[in-house]
């Protein structure tokens, strides 16, 4: 099995790892949120709000999985954009998990305990660099690889144009 085949198992494996952990999570919350929506008197808009914009988050994780693993035969110049809008939204989640456990709302009977939030915010981060960055810096290696592959190619098809271009001409011009 060359290098290549191996990273693309390795890459097409951890998408699958990254939507199975965005998975559960995305519907807890997505639950969350529209019980939030009907059940005004026990929670209030900001658990709403917080459970909503963390679905989404989530929901564009997986969405953009699902996109990856349709598109078997993407070049790595989009592998490469997908994963850095996967790996955005990771880190847009963290940011928000740790911006809720350090500032959330502590007045509210739910909230006044803070330490939950700060385990979550630290399995979160290391989620987010061992599951989402390293997949960038591997498409973006690949990439890489692949822009100079194909300046090596044009160069060689440069020489070989030259070359016809000279035997074409007559050797004897009268």
């Amino acid at each position: 099995m060359a290098d290549s085949d191996l990273g693309n198992v390795l890459l097409t494996r951890t998408w699958l790892f990254q939507a199975i952990v965005a998975g559960p999570i995305f519907v807890i919350d997505g639950i969350a949120a529209i019980l939030n929506l009907y059940d005004t008197d026990t929670w209030s808009t900001y658990e709403f709000i917080a459970n909503l914009f963390t679905a989404i988050l989530e929901a564009g994780i997986i969405f953009v999985v699902l996109v990856q693993r349709r598109l078997p035969e993407a070049g790595p110049q989009l592998t490469f954009h997908l994963e850095v809008v996967k790996s955005s939204l990771a880190t847009a989640l963290w940011i928000w998990l740790m911006a809720d456990a350090i500032w959330g709302p502590v007045h509210h009977w739910y909230y006044i305990d803070r330490r939950p939030g700060i385990p979550a915010s630290a399995i979160s981060s290391i989620l987010l660099f061992l599951l989402f960055y390293p997949t960038v810096f591997w498409t973006s290696h690949v990439r890489k690889m692949a822009v100079a592959a194909q300046r090596i190619g044009d160069d060689e098809d440069d020489e070989e144009g030259s070359r016809e271009d000279e035997d074409a001409r007559p050797l004897l011009q009268g």
